[in-house]
Order: C-alpha cells, then structure tokens, then sequence
C-alpha cells in the first residue's frame, strides 16, 4: 500500500492542497481509516477532473486524465509479459474407423480380433468366445492354442468321466488336437472334481501339449463343452498373421 500512494503524491500534486494526504512510514502499523480517507480523496479529485484512465506500458502504468494531465507510475520490479501464441487450425487426419480384424499372410481376414499378452484373441462369429492364436517364428507357422492356463475338469482320478469346464467362461479350449467351446447359456451344476487336465496352450515359442491326468479335489460350478470344428479360413491360415483396422 504504501508504494503506490507515494507515486500518486507526485502525479497530482493539485490532491496535496485539496486535501493532504496521509503518508505512512516503513514499520509503522497504517491506520485503516487513514488508509480509506486516502482512497476517498483520490477518488474524488480524480472523478472532478473528469475521470482517467491507466495503461501498462512494459513494466510502468502510464495514468491519462480528462483534463489533460498524466503522469508515469513506475514499476517496483520486474513485470513478466508473457507473449501470446496463436491457435492455428486443427490439421485434417485421416484414419481407419472400422472393425480391427485379425489377418493372415495371404491377406485372409480371420475375424474379428484383439491383441493381449498371450498373442491375438481371434473371435468366432457365431459365438463371440475367443481362440487365442500366435504366430511360430521358429517354425513360421499359425497356432491355434487354447486358452492359457486353463484347466478341464473330471470327476474321477482317471481323467475318464468328463470333461466339464467352468461355467461363463469365454475361451475356446485345446485338449489334444479337439478344440471345445463353451455352450451359450448352458445352465451348470455343483460337482466334485478329482482329476483335471492342462489344456494346450502357446508358450515359450511353441504349442505346449495338453498335460497328463492330475489328481484334485475342487467343487465348482461346470458345464459340459460341445466339440468345436475350426473354419477353414483358421485351420489354414498363412503365416505370419497380424492385427488391421477397416475403413
């Protein structure tokens, strides 16, 4: 408050014999009546004079009245003026919007399809559950595998009575060279599970086979798989395969 009433005092020096002003001293506590009789007095000889108005100039306010008087408000310290940029027009881009489908080397389009950690989700039409398939690059060949780390259940030790999956899963499965697909919708049952299977799955580079029988003791909600034929188009795909999107 202080820097800014001292300045004044020099650019209008008629405020000093229409009414002193009170000035205020470095430490000193400013009275706060003071303080408004000050503001008054400004306001009222600067409204008599016919109004002014203030402008920055770089680190200054220059003060312009209606009676022709200004005067210059020097800057105490550094004014940063930040230079404005200019929105330019967003450039035009052109890209695919369609359905991301799976591709194989002969430019086949497999399906519908997605990428994850185990290689592609290929989804079948009909259905909508995934087959996950990965691309060899040491044998350069396709791969269809089944679902990771998924497990087919029986009720006996022997692996002999089933097999039954989980219910509301969303991946086919590979046992051997049989693909299995969850039935839609298929109404399941509380069993006791003694013996389970490893189905076949791509790791390490390669098609791990299915495991032999292990021995369990789990109750579950399971439903029992319908055999799945794979189309043509998946049985025979080219390598290597790869994810596009349509126009």
């Amino acid at each position: 408050m202080r820097y800014l009433l001292l300045p004044l005092l020099l650019i209008f020096p008629a405020l000093a014999s229409a009414q002193e002003l009170h000035t205020f001293s470095n430490g000193e506590v400013a009275d706060a009546e003071k303080i408004n009789e000050n503001f008054e007095a400004l306001k009222s000889e600067i409204s008599g004079s016919g109004g002014c108005s203030a402008e920055q100039d770089g680190s200054s306010v220059v003060i312009t009245c209606a009676d022709g008087t200004s005067g210059v408000l020097a800057g105490a310290g550094t004014v940063v003026v930040y230079p404005e940029g200019v929105t330019g027009d967003q450039p035009p881009v052109t890209v695919n919007s369609g359905d991301i489908v799976l591709v194989d080397g002969n430019g086949i389009i497999l399906g519908k399809a997605s990428s994850g950690s185990s290689g592609y989700f290929l989804e079948n039409g009909d259905t909508g559950f995934l087959m996950t398939v990965n691309n060899a690059a040491t044998t350069e060949t396709v791969i269809m595998a089944g679902c990771r780390g998924c497990d087919l259940w029986y009720t006996d030790e022997e692996c002999t009575n089933g097999p039954f999956i989980r219910r509301n899963e969303s991946y086919i499965y590979r046992l051997d060279d049989t693909f299995l697909i969850p039935v839609p919708d298929a109404e399941g049952a509380e069993l006791l599970l003694k013996g389970y299977r490893r189905g076949a799955h791509y790791r390490y580079g390669e098609l791990q086979e299915s495991r032999p029988c292990g021995s369990a003791m789990e109750t579950m909600q399971v439903t029992v798989p319908a055999v799945f034929n794979l189309p043509t188009e998946w049985s025979s795909a080219a390598y290597p395969v790869r994810l596009e999107q349509l126009p």
